[in-house]
Parts: C-alpha cells; structure tokens; sequence
C-alpha cells in the first residue's frame, strides 16, 4: 500500500487523507505565525530593556561627573589654595587633597596655558595652550 493507494480507494481514506494534509497545512501556517509574532515581541523587549539599561547608565555616569565637577569647584574655593604664594607648597596642598578626591591628576594652569603647579612634577612648566581642553575652557569665559 503506498500513497497513491490512499488516493485511489474509498471515500472516506480520500477524505482522511485531504483533512489529513490540511489540518498539517493549517498547523505549519499558524506555527510560522506565531513564531514570527513571538520574535518580534522578544526583539522589541530586548530593545526596550537595553533602552532603559541606557538611560540608567546614563544618569549614573552623568551623577558622577556632577559629583567630581562639585568636589573640583570645592577644591578650587577652598582657602588653601589661594593662601598659598610658594609653588613647591601649592603643590604639595594639590597632592594632599588629591589623594581622597578620586581624581588622577590635578593641573593649575595660568591664563597663557603654562602649568604653574601639579600633582605630578615633570608637567611644571610644560604649555597646554593647545590642549583642548585649555582651549574650549578659555574660549567658554571659564578662565
């Protein structure tokens, strides 16, 4: 008995047969369906879970850069700094305050861009007129 014997004889296998193959016609049509439907809601879950990982990193990493810019003017206010008229011992008063600030380095750079004290020696005396970061700051008013 082969397939095409199913065709061929009764009614009733011809009908089993037809329903046969549309109920599994019917059941690979939904099938495909609902995967492509899960997939895409899997896909738009993922994005908006990274979209609010994003925004919590965000907001983490921007608290933090508040956090030292505050700590930063607080150092820059504080009256030790402009007690101080000996560069050997405003250095040392940057180092000492360095160390619990979670800064790496600490830079007083005078109007013309030349550092005049620091935490780290050998960049006493060397010209950051042309560091970027000298040169938005002075063409912003900050200095």
């Amino acid at each position: 008995m082969g397939i095409t014997d199913i065709f061929t004889k009764t009614l009733s296998r011809k009908l089993i047969a037809m329903f046969l193959i549309l109920g599994l016609l019917i059941i690979a049509v939904v099938g495909y369906l609902s995967y492509t439907n899960a997939e895409k809601a899997l896909e738009e879950q993922a994005l908006h879970a990274m979209s609010d990982y994003g925004g919590q990193i965000e907001n983490i990493v921007v608290s933090d850069i508040q956090a030292s810019y505050n700590e930063l003017l607080a150092m820059a206010l504080d009256a030790s700094f402009s007690d101080h008229t000996d560069l050997a011992d405003t250095t040392d008063t940057i180092k000492d305050n360095l160390k619990n600030s979670g800064f790496e380095e600490l830079l007083l750079i005078d109007v013309s861009g030349k550092v005049i004290a620091s935490s780290f020696s050998s960049e006493i005396g060397t010209d950051k007129n042309n560091d970027p970061l000298f040169t938005e700051a002075k063409a912003s008013s900050k200095i």
